[in-house]
């Protein structure tokens, strides 16, 4: 844990874990308008070796993105957590996508498999014990039996990630 001083991130890959423990941060929120604005694909993916800050990135995202569930469009927690960074400055960025979405974060790292099958129960039991999956069931049915905001379908079962 860092301290009062601001220190080294060392084995940090949570965004708000190293803000709340006063840690350096290289500001990298621009990421967040290039890859929701800027780009035009329709998938995002991040390829790079291990220690290179790919799940502190999508913790990132899910930080700024991510709905209040207990009061909607309360984006106090996000204004604290982004206070000084670049995309703060964006306000009609901000605006349309900060504290708007429901976000899922499922960290893949601990699912060891040699095929689709083998990593299935592990793949289900990381969903089922998620704190992203446990929001109100209100909340849910509103968000996840309609299409989002952007457009993307809900997912209607974790065999739908199967592929022929």
């Amino acid at each position: 844990m860092c301290t009062n001083k601001l220190s080294l991130p060392l084995n940090h890959s949570n965004y708000k874990d190293l803000i709340e423990d006063n840690c350096y941060y290289v500001d990298k929120t621009s990421l967040l308008k290039a890859c929701f604005m800027e780009d035009s694909s329709s998938a995002l993916l991040i390829a790079r070796p291990s220690g290179f800050g790919k799940s502190l990135t999508l913790s990132m995202f899910k930080a700024f993105l991510s709905l209040n569930y207990a009061d909607p469009g309360n984006i106090s927690c996000q204004q604290r957590l982004f206070k000084n960074t670049q995309i703060l400055k964006k306000s009609k960025f901000c605006e349309q996508f900060m504290g708007n979405f429901p976000v899922i974060f499922l960290s893949l790292k601990s699912i060891r498999a040699d095929s689709f099958d083998a990593a299935y129960t592990p793949l289900h039991e990381e969903i089922r014990m998620s704190p992203d999956c446990k929001y109100p069931s209100r909340v849910k049915t509103r968000i996840l039996q309609s299409p989002n905001r952007l457009g993307c379908s809900p997912l209607k079962s974790v065999r739908a990630l199967e592929y022929s």
